[in-house]
């Protein structure tokens, strides 16, 4: 709550831009943006949000139809509130879902994805291959990520094997 408000106070300008292909594009404009949350934390910037409680979670969620349409009630505030939100994704359906008639509906075990960025590359989550079907067996989740049909074709047939899908 408290520490995730704190660094919700702020604005965050330029997020489309710290992440571009251009290394000195992108290192201008994080410069610039660190620049203005400076000057915003000394002049006491406090961004107001609808909600006195705020959630945080991951980007990857199973959403029902009926908390979907109840999200589609919130777009214009979505958009007011979280423009300038620095990882937004992670924090608007979550906090919708606890404030609303949703929040006994939030799986406390989490989205239930197995991805594995600890193998993957640059940022990217490792690409299951076939050598690794016994590790998603036993996982917990209910999806994984990442398959590519190239590679995963082996692991991606004894799985739908597995749960019938064939």
């Amino acid at each position: 709550g408290g520490e995730l408000r704190k660094k919700m106070r702020l604005y965050n300008f330029f997020l489309p831009y710290i992440s571009h292909p251009n290394k000195r594009i992108a290192s201008f404009f994080n410069f610039i943006r660190r620049v203005l949350l400076t000057f915003q934390m000394i002049v006491g910037v406090n961004r107001h949000y609808s909600f006195d409680i705020i959630k945080k979670g991951s980007e990857w969620a199973s959403l029902s139809q009926a908390f979907v349409n109840e999200l589609l009630k919130y777009e214009t505030t979505i958009k007011r509130e979280y423009k300038y939100t620095h990882c937004c994704d992670e924090i608007y359906k979550q906090t919708i879902a606890w404030n609303s008639k949703f929040r006994d509906r939030i799986s406390p075990l989490g989205n239930l994805r197995f991805i594995d960025f600890a193998r993957g590359n640059n940022k990217s989550p490792y690409t299951f291959k076939d050598c690794d079907y016994e590790i998603l067996v036993a996982s917990k989740s209910l999806f994984a990520r990442k398959f590519s049909s190239s590679i995963s074709k082996g692991v991606i047939s004894r799985l739908n094997k597995a749960i019938n899908l064939i």
